[in-house]
This record gives C-alpha cells, sequence and structure tokens, in this order.
C-alpha cells in the first residue's frame, strides 16, 4: 500500500510504502506545522507579505501580491460561468445547429464588497519564530508586523492576524523655499504629535 497523509503536518515522506506480507509500525514524523495568516482590509489593494525566519538565515520568503478571498472568489465564478457557456455551444452544435437556441439567462457574478481578506500560509518547524511584515503602496497595518512561535505538536491553526487600513498622504510645498523649517502633524485633540519632519 501507498500511505499519502493529509495534515496540518508535513512529514519527512510525502508517501510511505507498506507491505502487508511483512507488518511493521508504520512511524511518521512531522517536521512541519502549518501556519495561517489573515489580513484584512477596508479597500481592495495590492498586498505582500514578507516572512523572516529564526532558523533560516536565507532571504525572507516574500508572498504576493495576495489575492483576496473575494477575488478568488470571483474567479472561480468567472471559470465555472465560461465552463458552462462552452459546454451550451458545444451541446447546439452536436444538435446539427437547425433549430435556435434560447439565448442563455444573464449570468451575474458578484460585486466585490469589503472587507476584503487576504488569506496566506507558512509550514514552520517547531520551536521557529517568524516575523510576518505586509506592506502595501496604500495600506497602513495594524499592527505594522507581527512575530509567531509555533512550539509542540498540534496544528498552530490561525497565528497571524493583522489589519490594513487605507492611509492619508499629505504633500505640501513652503513658499519661499527656506532651510530648516519644522512641521508637526498631529491627531486633533492628542497631546504628542504624530509626525515632525523638518
Amino acid at each position: 500500500y501507498k500511505v499519502t497523509p493529509r495534515s496540518c503536518h508535513r512529514f519527512e515522506q510525502a508517501f510511505y510504502t507498506y507491505d502487508t506480507s511483512s507488518p511493521s509500525i508504520l512511524t511518521l514524523t512531522a517536521i512541519r506545522h502549518h501556519v495561517l495568516g489573515t489580513i484584512t482590509t477596508d479597500k481592495m489593494m495590492d498586498v505582500t507579505v514578507t516572512i523572516k525566519s529564526s532558523i533560516d538565515s536565507e532571504p525572507a520568503l516574500v508572498l504576493g501580491p495576495l489575492k483576496s478571498v473575494q477575488e478568488l472568489r470571483r474567479e472561480q465564478q468567472l471559470a465555472e460561468i465560461e465552463a458552462r457557456r462552452q459546454e451550451r455551444e458545444k451541446n447546439g452544435k452536436e444538435e446539427g445547429g437547425e433549430r435556435m437556441t434560447k439565448p442563455p439567462v444573464q449570468e451575474m457574478v458578484d460585486e466585490l464588497q469589503g472587507p476584503f481578506l487576504y488569506d496566506f500560509s507558512y509550514w514552520a518547524r517547531s520551536g521557529e519564530k517568524i516575523t510576518v511584515t505586509p506592506s502595501s503602496k496604500e495600506l497602513l497595518f495594524y499592527p505594522p508586523s507581527m512575530e509567531a512561535i509555533v512550539s509542540g505538536e498540534s496544528c498552530p491553526g490561525k497565528l497571524i492576524e493583522i489589519r490594513g487600513k487605507a492611509g492619508l498622504f499629505l504633500e505640501g510645498q513652503i513658499h519661499p523655499e527656506l532651510e530648516g523649517v519644522e512641521i508637526v502633524i498631529s491627531e486633533k485633540g492628542a497631546s504628542s504629535p504624530l509626525i515632525t519632519v523638518f
């Protein structure tokens, strides 16, 4: 028999062979565990995730640009509509094309509405600490990055949850041009400034 484990764990081998004519104990050793994460945004944007491992000295893993759950669902709907259209065309041709077939009822695809969910995953080793940092051209993330430690042999599941909000970009100029001008950006009613630039 070929034994293939399907799990939130990855094992030393993708599959194992078991021979019933010489029975023995089959040992499966988990070497990696499936860590899940989600970024939730109000606006559909380009979102990239960088994952840095405490174990690997290699460059960080970059995932993305990610597609939102809503985009993936719409792509699946469009593919199903196209498959049905091709099936109708095929059936029409098989009938000889002598009689007119009714035009298909207009098939609707859901409009994309937020909040948008961007799912990602990583296969971690036991004891591994990962640092997850999302990035986007127009989104600010809360928290800006997250750390997670995978310990034990149980399924880690969703360890990373980050919120992305559309940022406000301010541009301006000083007239006439002067050096050493301090610009303070503060939130209304806040005691300390958000940003101070020169």
